[in-house]
C-alpha cells in the first residue's frame, strides 16, 4: 500500500532521452501486482493523456520511461517567420506534465485487480508523486556532450528534488541568479540554446532567431527572488567606421508577446503569479526572439549603411525598471555579407540538440534535378469489345501509356569555406529530423530532408583548418506530376 519513488526525472528535462521513474512498494509480493502510472497536462491534471502498467522486475523495482510518451505530446513550431513580433511563446513546443502513480492486484491470480493510489488500500486512482509539475521540452540530451556531464545523468535526479539541478546546468541554465540583480553582477554567458558561434555573417534580408530558458523551475512555486530573467535585449548597429547608427531596446512584456512582465517597470517577484499560472507560465519558460535583419519590425535595419550589429540580452537592475548593462545572459555579432557572385544560396533552419532552432544559408551554388518514375502499362491496339465486324485497329490505343509519374526534386547546395567551430556546428543539420528552407517566393519556411553531406577539408602548413560542405536536400514537398 506503500509507492516509494526512488528516482525520477529531473524538473527540468528534454522529452527525446530516457524520462525515467522508478519505484518500490511494499505490496509487490500480491497475486497480479502491477505499478500503474497515469501522465497528464499540468493545464487539466484530471485528464489523463497516457496510462502505463508495468510489473516490477525480480527485484521489485519497476521502470517507467515517460518520454515515450512525451515525444508524441510535444509538437514543433516552425522557424522565426518574417513578422513575428519580437518574442515567441512557446506554445506546443514544451510543456509542464503530471506524473501520479498509484497500483493494482487482486487476491488470486484468477481474481478480478483493485486500483489504489499508492499510498493507501483503498480503490482509487493513481496519486502518488514526487513534484507538482515536471517540464519538459522537445530536445534530445547527447550523453557524450551537449547537455549533460555524463552519460548516465542526464534527465535524472535523487528522489530528494531540489528544484535547482538540471541537465542544462552551468551552461545554459542559471536559475540561481539573483533577480534584479541587487548589485552590478557583472557576468557575461552564453545561455541560447545554441552551439552557433556567436559571431555570424548575414545577409539584409536574412531572418535569424535565438532561443533561451527562463524561470527557476520551482514546482511549489515559492522561489521569488532568483531566475534566470531575460529582462530585455538591444540591437545596436554600426557602420564601417564603428559609427553607432541606432539602437533598439526591446523588453521582455506581454505586449511584445514575451512575459511574464506585462510592463518594464515590473520585477520577476510581481510576476511570479502569472509565471506560475497554471494555463500560461509553461509558455513563458522556453521563449525565442528574433534579432536577424530580415524581419521588417525592425527600423534600423533598413539603414543601408549598417556593416554590423551587436545584440546583448541583459538581466534587470536592482531598485529600478532598467536593465543592468553588466548582467549579460548572451551576445551575438551579425557581420553585413552580400550574395557571392549573385548566387541565389539557400538558407536553412533545423531543430538543435536543445530543442531550439539554429540557421544558416549554403551561399554558393544551388543546383535542381529531377528524377522522374515513370508507370506505364500496354494497350492492345485490338478492340476486344468490338460490337460488330469487320472493324478497324484503333491506332490510338498508342500501345505503352504512362498512368502515372512521380517527380522526386533534389537540390545540391554548396557552402563557402567556414572554420571548425562553424563546421562542427553545422554538424546538428546533418542529424537533426526537422529542417526548413526559406522560400523566398512565398516568404515563408518550408519542409525539407537532407539526403547526404560531403565535405572537404583545408589544412594549411600552420594547420587552420578549412572545410567547405556539399548537401542534398530534398523538399518534403514534392512537385506534383501532370496526369
Amino acid at each position: 500500500m506503500a509507492i516509494t519513488i526512488g528516482k525520477q526525472p529531473n524538473l527540468l528535462g528534454v522529452a527525446n532521452n530516457n524520462n525515467l521513474f522508478a519505484t518500490t512498494s511494499n505490496s509487490s509480493s500480491n497475486a497480479q501486482y502491477r505499478t500503474v502510472v497515469d501522465i497528464s497536462n499540468f493545464n487539466a491534471p484530471s485528464t489523463r493523456l497516457q496510462r502505463i502498467k508495468q510489473q516490477p522486475n525480480t527485484s521489485g523495482i519497476s521502470l517507467f520511461d515517460v518520454g515515450i510518451v512525451l515525444q508524441d505530446l510535444l509538437i514543433d513550431t516552425v522557424p522565426m517567420s518574417l513578422n513575428p513580433g519580437r518574442w515567441r511563446q512557446s506554445s506546443t513546443e514544451a510543456m509542464r506534465y503530471v506524473v501520479r502513480i498509484g497500483e493494482e492486484w487482486g487476491t488470486s491470480s484468477s481474481s478480478s485487480v483493485t486500483l489504489t493510489p499508492g499510498n493507501s488500500n483503498s480503490a482509487g486512482n493513481p496519486a502518488v508523486s514526487g513534484s507538482n509539475f515536471y517540464f519538459v521540452w522537445n530536445g534530445a540530451a547527447d550523453p557524450q556532450d551537449k547537455l549533460t556531464p555524463s552519460a548516465t545523468s542526464y534527465n535524472w535526479n535523487t528522489s530528494t528534488r531540489p528544484y535547482l539541478t538540471g541537465p542544462l546546468s552551468g551552461s545554459k541554465w542559471f536559475p540561481t541568479q539573483t533577480t534584479p540583480t541587487v548589485t552590478d553582477a557583472n557576468f557575461s554567458r552564453s545561455v541560447c540554446l545554441t552551439d552557433m558561434p556567436r559571431t555570424q555573417s548575414i545577409t539584409s534580408q536574412e531572418l535569424l532567431g535565438v532561443a533561451f530558458l527562463q524561470g527557476n523551475n520551482d514546482a511549489t512555486f515559492g522561489i521569488t527572488g532568483q531566475a534566470q530573467d531575460i529582462y530585455a535585449y538591444e540591437i545596436k548597429w554600426y557602420d564601417a567606421a564603428n559609427t553607432l547608427l541606432g539602437t533598439d531596446t526591446q523588453y521582455n512584456i506581454s505586449s511584445g508577446n514575451g512575459g511574464p512582465r506585462a510592463s518594464s517597470t515590473d520585477t520577476w517577484a510581481s510576476s511570479i503569479a502569472t509565471f506560475s499560472d497554471s494555463l500560461n507560465g509553461y509558455k513563458y519558460q522556453l521563449m525565442s526572439v528574433a534579432i536577424g535583419p530580415g524581419h521588417t519590425q525592425f527600423s534600423s535595419w533598413a539603414n543601408s549603411n549598417w556593416s554590423y550589429a551587436t545584440v546583448n540580452l541583459y538581466a534587470q537592475k536592482n531598485n529600478s525598471p532598467t536593465i543592468d548593462y553588466t548582467a549579460v545572459w548572451d551576445s551575438f555579432r551579425l557581420n553585413r555579407t552580400y550574395k557571392n557572385c549573385d548566387y541565389p544560396g539557400i538558407r536553412l533552419a533545423w531543430k538543435n540538440y536543445y530543442g531550439a532552432f539554429d540557421y544558416y544559408t549554403f551561399n554558393l551554388q544551388l543546383d535542381k534535378s529531377n528524377t522522374i518514375t515513370r508507370e506505364s502499362y500496354e494497350l492492345n491496339p485490338v478492340p476486344y469489345s468490338a460490337t460488330a465486324v469487320p472493324f478497324a485497329m484503333d491506332r490510338t490505343r498508342r500501345g505503352t501509356k504512362q498512368y502515372y509519374n512521380t517527380i522526386q526534386q533534389t537540390w545540391t547546395a554548396n557552402s563557402d569555406w567556414v572554420d571548425t567551430q562553424n563546421a562542427n556546428w553545422l554538424k546538428e543539420l546533418f542529424f537533426s529530423t526537422n529542417v526548413f528552407y526559406y522560400d523566398e517566393n512565398y516568404s515563408n519556411w518550408l519542409p525539407c530532408v537532407v539526403t547526404s553531406a560531403d565535405v572537404i577539408e583545408k589544412t594549411n602548413p600552420i594547420s587552420q583548418k578549412l572545410f567547405n560542405y556539399q548537401i542534398q536536400i530534398q523538399p518534403a514537398l514534392q512537385p506534383n506530376p501532370r496526369l
